[in-house]
Parts: C-alpha cells; structure tokens; sequence
C-alpha cells in the first residue's frame, strides 16, 4: 500500500505540472481556452477519481486483513463514472470548453500511475535478482 501512496502521489505532483504547463499555454494563446480548459477539468475529475480509487483499495485491504471470509466489497466504479460524467457536464455543458480535450483529461493520472508502477517498481519486487 506504501507503494501506491506514492505512485499516486508522484502522479499528482506531475498533474499539477501539467495543468500549470496548460494554465501558462491558456495565458499565451487565449484561442486554447476551450483546449485547455478541458483538459485541466478532465486533470481534475481524474484526480479526485484516483484519490477516491485509492482510498477505497486501501479500505478493502484493511477489510481483507480483518476477515477471514470473503467480503462483498466494490471498488466504486458507479462513483468514479458518476465524476467523470460531472467533469463533462462542468466543462462542456457550462463552461463550453472541448469535449475531447475533458475525456483526454480524464484519462491522465490512470496512466501515469500506470506508468510510475513501471518505472519506480525495483526488480526485487518483481521476484528477479
């Protein structure tokens, strides 16, 4: 659980990086509005949905740990879809910023986390020596 603390964590230091890099692009070409604008919100939702991906795996570790049986737990996908869905009402329907640019956006920590676990996993971990 340490470890993907801090995969999230170094996903979301780089998410603030981008969207800083896409706030300055959005001051430099104010034509990119609806590009960046997008893609900043669709940063956001797919944050608070790792943020919420995580906290709920953390708890079904701490479940696993306590019980012997096996537990009827979810891991929240009618939640995270129902963030997702927000972040495309917020920002097409009433900012009226890129659609595709939100679900780009939407996408972003998921596979950077993806991509972290690759790059930070040592080989111990993995079972080679």
């Amino acid at each position: 659980m340490i470890d993907s603390k801090s995969n999230l964590k170094r996903a979301q230091r780089i998410s603030y990086l981008i969207i800083s890099l896409s706030l300055i692009a959005w001051a430099i070409k104010p034509e990119w509005e609806p590009l960046a604008g997008g893609f900043i919100i669709g940063i956001a939702g797919s944050l608070i949905m790792s943020w919420h991906l995580q906290w709920k795996t953390v708890k079904f570790a701490e479940l696993i740990a306590k019980t012997q049986a096996k537990p009827r737990f979810n891991l929240g996908f009618l939640t995270r879809a129902s963030i997702g869905v927000l972040a495309y009402v917020v920002s097409v329907e009433v900012f009226h910023f890129n659609f595709y640019m939100t679900v780009v956006g939407l996408f972003v920590v998921q596979v950077m986390t993806i991509a972290l676990i690759g790059k930070f996993q040592s080989s111990v971990e993995r079972g080679e020596k």
